[in-house]
C-alpha cells in the first residue's frame, strides 16, 4: 500500500504542477497599435481581467511594426476568454532611444510619451472581449486623446 500511496501523491503533484502555469484554455492574442495612423514600436499593451474573467492577464511590446503578442503573466502564450481593460504604455528616454532595461525605472530618465488616457487601468476607455473566434485586437491611439 506505500507504493500506492506514493503513487497518488505524485499524480496529485504532476496534476497541481500542470494547472500552474500551463497554457490550458488560454487564447493567443496579437494585434497591431497605431499612433496617429502610423504603427506604434516599443509600447507595452497590457491586458488587465474584468469581473469573471479568471486569469491575471498578460501583456505585450510591440515592434517595429506595431504588433504585439501577449504573454501571460505567469508566463507562455495568450490569456484566458473574457473582458479586459487594456493599457499602452511607452517609455522613452530624452534622445528617442528606450530605456536601458536594467536601469530601475526610478533611476530611468526615461518618461512617458503616451497620454495619460491609455496609462492607467481604472480609466483607460480601451477594452478588449477575448474569445476563440476573437484573438486579434488593434488599438489605434491618438496623441490628442484627453486623460481621466
Amino acid at each position: 500500500m506505500k507504493h500506492l500511496s506514493e503513487r497518488a501523491w505524485a499524480g496529485l503533484l504532476l496534476v497541481a504542477l500542470a494547472g500552474c502555469g500551463g497554457s490550458a484554455g488560454r487564447v493567443a492574442v496579437t494585434g497591431t497599435v497605431t499612433l496617429d495612423g502610423r504603427p506604434l514600436p516599443g509600447a507595452v499593451v497590457t491586458f488587465y481581467p474584468e469581473g469573471e474573467t479568471g486569469g491575471l492577464g498578460g501583456s505585450g511590446r510591440t515592434g517595429p511594426d506595431g504588433r504585439y503578442a501577449l504573454t501571460a503573466a505567469r508566463g507562455g502564450p495568450g490569456v484566458l476568454p473574457g473582458e479586459y481593460r487594456v493599457v499602452v504604455s511607452r517609455l522613452l528616454r530624452p534622445d528617442g532611444s528606450a530605456p536601458d532595461p536594467g536601469t530601475p525605472p526610478a533611476e530611468s530618465d526615461a518618461r512617458e510619451t503616451l497620454p495619460a488616457a491609455y496609462l492607467d487601468r481604472a480609466s483607460t476607455r480601451l477594452r478588449a472581449s477575448v474569445s476563440e473566434d476573437a484573438t486579434v485586437h488593434d488599438f489605434a491611439l491618438r496623441s490628442d486623446a484627453k486623460g481621466r
